[in-house]
């Protein structure tokens, strides 16, 4: 008769998947989590860039020029750079998500900066804030462009002002920006910044 051979029971010396998984390397795991997290929070928050071609933009810095509507910022420049033809001055703005749909066709962007004329001081805020740009659009969302067009100074009408421009045209250009259009001695509008016609001969 011969004796039974024991069973001796066999475990892998590998250990599981939780068993190697050590508490330090959750640290790094969570950090990467949330660094995820905040870049995509920081991505999902970010507005259009919108392009803004200006004659001149002296004063304008990348990074510190603010975009502002009605005295609040809504937006900041990214880039300042030549058009191919260095023509012109390209500006390229990161427009807050909440404005930018409203940001369409008709809206009008101008670089304010301090101005000394004979009708008075204006653009006097920039003296410690530095220029910044000022833009003006209707309260109706639309469709955005690819490039918009600059404007030398101010619209006549700013933002929800109803009124008429009309355009005058004389042979001689005695009228300077910002005059007084009056009525009966009562002001009634302003002049716009003068220009010489397209045929070359006159004032508009």
């Amino acid at each position: 008769m011969t004796d039974a051979v024991p069973t001796v029971p066999v475990t892998s010396a590998r250990r599981s998947l939780w068993d190697r998984v050590s508490v330090v390397w959750l640290v790094p795991l969570a950090a990467l989590a949330i660094a995820l997290g905040v870049a995509w929070n920081s991505f999902a928050s970010t507005g259009p860039l919108i392009r803004i071609v200006f004659d001149e933009a002296a004063g304008v810095t990348p990074r510190e020029t603010e975009l502002r509507y009605r005295d609040v910022t809504v937006g900041l420049v990214e880039r300042v750079q030549f058009t191919p033809d260095l023509d012109q001055v390209l500006v390229s703005v990161r427009v807050d998500p909440q404005v930018a749909p409203y940001v369409d066709g008709d809206a009008t962007f101008w670089v304010v900066r301090p101005v000394i004329s004979t009708q008075g001081i204006t653009g006097i805020e920039t003296v410690l804030s530095g220029v910044f740009i000022e833009g003006v659009w209707d309260d109706a969302p639309g469709e955005p462009l690819d490039l918009y067009q600059g404007q030398a100074s101010e619209p006549l009408l700013s933002a929800g002002q109803q009124g008429v421009s009309f355009t005058l045209r004389a042979t001689d250009g005695l009228l300077t920006s910002s005059v007084a259009l009056l009525y009966k001695g009562v002001e009634v509008g302003r002049v716009g910044e003068p220009r010489v016609a397209a045929d070359g001969l006159s004032v508009e």
